[in-house]
């Protein structure tokens, strides 16, 4: 305090050495205020200040940030912490937007959701032909059933995170219904089989000594299944 006192009487008096030698008749020492007051800004003036987003903006990036981390790390390494460093939201957006972190991974598990229902049925008609490998293969399928089993294990009932029949049953539904020609009843067994599999193969497979000759096998056979789909509905009068 004692040094910003003497820093300010120096600088007066600079300035009234200014008025009696250079200054205009009639100039005032508060005219020159400005001389004493402009003092350089500070390094907490300079800080850059983060970007405003709206609501659907902020919770669109953590949930997209979530599933990115969830690609390289542990869950249980995923944290509010974490995400508030990645994203620059404060932890009350999480709050705000999600409730909890369960809350975050609930919202991470309808995201992916939705994106396996787009990749499974891009048109949203059920045409085209279904590479399910390929689908399987995802990053998506094994984040989301992952995700799915810890939250399971963390006592999340399973409403809180599925409303109905999810977004990515029904495609695979739809779509196996329409390339094979089947039944509801038919394409949604056939749908069930498929993910449950995918399930199995995410979540325990490793457990079973699975290796990627065993699950290139798999594909294959549900490849051959599918292809007799029409043949199998049939003979069980589906």
């Amino acid at each position: 305090m004692h040094s910003l006192s003497a820093t300010l009487h120096l600088m007066s008096a600079s300035c009234k050495s200014s008025v009696r030698h250079s200054a205009p008749s009639g100039t005032t020492i508060a005219s020159l205020i400005p001389c004493i007051t402009e003092l350089p800004s500070s390094p907490m003036d300079q800080t850059p200040k983060r970007p405003r987003r709206s609501a659907a903006e902020s919770k669109r990036l953590l949930i997209d940030t979530c599933i990115d981390l969830l690609e390289v790390l542990p869950i249980q390494e995923v944290t509010n912490a974490e995400l508030e460093a990645r994203t620059g939201l404060n932890r009350s957006y999480i709050t705000r937007h999600f409730g909890s972190r369960n809350g975050t991974f609930i919202a991470v598990v309808r995201e992916l959701d939705d994106r396996l229902a787009i990749a499974i049925d891009p048109s949203g008609a059920g045409a085209g032909e279904m590479d399910v490998p390929a689908m399987l293969a995802r990053p998506e399928t094994e984040i989301r059933i992952r995700l799915t089993m810890w939250l399971l294990s963390q006592g999340v009932p399973t409403s809180d995170f599925v409303d109905g029949d999810p977004a990515t049953l029904v495609s695979a539904q739809e779509r196996i219904r329409v390339i094979f020609g089947l039944s509801q009843k038919a394409a949604r067994a056939y749908a069930f089989q498929m993910l449950l599999m995918s399930a199995g193969v995410a979540s325990i497979g490793a457990t079973f000594g699975l290796t990627d000759d065993d699950i290139a096998d798999v594909e294959k056979l549900v490849r051959v299944q599918l292809g007799a789909s029409v043949e199998t509905a049939r003979a069980l009068g589906w």
